[in-house]
C-alpha cells in the first residue's frame, strides 16, 4: 500500500483526506512569542480575528522534524511505501526537511515530491489520481502520474486587500493604502518554478472573478476538475467557481479553505482558484 502524506499548507479538504487516507504534516505559524502548529493547533478563523484585531504580521516556517520522523515512523510500522508532496520548494524550507526526515528511515519505500503548485492545487491533483490510488497503483506510478498532472496545473490568486502584503513587507505602506482605497485587486500566478508573481491588477472583485474567467476560457481544460479556495471570503468563493461553471457547465469543483500558513501570507478576503490546462 502506499501512504500520501502532504504538508498542512496544502489546505486539504476533509472529505478527500478520508477518502485516500492521507497524512498531513504540519507547518508552523508564529506569532510574536508564540508559535503553532497549522490546522492543528491554530485554525485560520482564529488567526484571521487575531489579524483584523491585531497588528501582527505572522511568520510561518516548515514543519518540527519530530512531525515528519512520527509520520514516517508509523507508515514503517505499517509496511507502507510512502509518497511525499510538499508547497514549492522555492516557497518554503519544508522539502528540504522531509528530505533530511527522510534519512532516519532508510529501509522506508518513499518518494519525496516538491509541487510546483500549493495550497487546493496539491489535493486536486491527488483527487484527480483517485482511481489509481484506490486501485493500489504502485509509488512509482503515483509519483509519475502526479508530476504529469503537477505540469498541467495553473493557480491564480485574488488578494483580497494588501494589508498582509505591507505587514509581511512585500509592499509599500503607500502602494498598499493606494490600492486599498482604489479597491485593487493583486492577481498573483504561481509559475512554474513555484513562485508567486504578478499577473495583473484590476478594480474590484467582480472583474477579478471575470478575469479569472477569462483565462479559464482561454487554456483551462473543461473536462477536468478544477479548484476554488477562500480566506474568510466564501461569498467571492462562490462567485469565482458559478463564473467557472458559467463557462464550463459541467465542470466539477472541489471547494476548501485557506488555512492559517497561506493564509499568515495573503490574508482574510483572498481567494484562489487551481484548475488544469489543455
Amino acid at each position: 500500500m502506499v501512504r500520501i502524506v502532504l504538508d498542512s499548507s496544502c489546505d486539504l479538504p476533509e472529505d478527500i483526506r478520508q477518502k485516500y487516507g492521507i497524512l498531513s504534516v504540519p507547518l508552523q505559524v508564529t506569532i510574536g512569542e508564540e508559535s503553532f502548529r497549522d490546522w492543528v493547533e491554530l485554525h485560520p478563523d482564529e488567526l484571521f480575528h487575531r489579524i483584523a484585531t491585531e497588528n501582527i504580521a505572522p511568520v510561518t516556517s516548515q514543519p518540527i522534524p519530530g512531525d515528519w520522523m512520527e509520520v514516517f515512523e508509523g507508515c514503517r510500522n505499517r509496511g507502507e511505501d510512502v509518497l511525499v508532496i510538499t508547497i514549492p520548494d522555492a516557497l518554503s524550507g519544508t522539502y528540504q526537511g522531509a528530505v533530511l526526515a527522510r534519512q532516519e528511515f532508510p529501509d522506508l519505500k518513499m518518494e519525496i515530491i516538491s509541487a510546483t503548485t500549493a495550497s487546493i492545487g496539491v489535493p486536486l491533483i491527488v483527487d484527480t489520481m483517485g482511481e489509481k490510488i484506490l486501485s493500489g497503483a504502485s509509488l512509482e506510478e503515483l509519483a509519475e502520474t502526479y508530476r504529469e498532472l503537477d505540469a498541467r496545473v495553473r493557480t491564480y490568486v485574488i488578494v483580497g486587500d494588501m494589508t498582509m502584503l505591507k505587514r509581511g513587507g512585500r509592499v509599500s505602506g503607500s502602494t498598499a493604502l493606494i490600492g486599498n482605497v482604489l479597491n485593487i485587486k493583486p492577481i498573483l500566478v504561481l509559475t512554474r518554478e513555484g513562485k508567486l508573481e504578478a499577473f495583473d491588477k484590476v478594480r474590484g472583485f467582480r472583474k477579478a472573478v471575470a478575469r479569472i474567467r477569462e483565462m479559464f476560457e482561454k487554456e483551462g481544460d473543461p473536462s477536468m476538475p478544477a479548484a476554488v479556495i477562500d480566506a474568510k471570503n466564501p461569498h467571492e468563493g462562490d462567485a469565482l467557481a458559478a463564473a467557472l461553471r458559467e463557462a464550463a457547465p459541467e465542470l466539477r469543483i472541489i471547494r476548501s479553505v485557506v488555512g492559517s500558513v497561506i493564509g499568515s501570507h495573503v490574508g482574510p478576503g483572498t481567494f484562489a482558484t487551481a484548475y488544469f490546462i489543455r
